[in-house]
């Protein structure tokens, strides 16, 4: 279950109109997000184009060494 506090910083990110909204959005976020990690896990690298036209490698906090 996802807390009362994460939706309300979520809700001032996006817009929705019912619970069901939120519910859905949460899970494809979720699902998005195991996809990427099955993707690096397959040896893949995720990058980002910034509106500068620069191109940047994404870390995933699943990939950040702990210190």
């Amino acid at each position: 279950m996802i807390s009362n506090e994460v939706i309300a910083k979520l809700k001032t990110r996006v817009a929705f109109e019912a619970d069901a909204d939120v519910e859905q959005f949460i899970a494809d976020a979720l699902n998005s997000y195991i996809e990427l990690g099955q993707l690096l896990s397959q040896g893949g690298e995720l990058h980002v184009s910034l509106p500068s036209g620069e191109t940047r490698r994404v870390v995933l906090p699943f990939q950040r060494q702990s210190t």
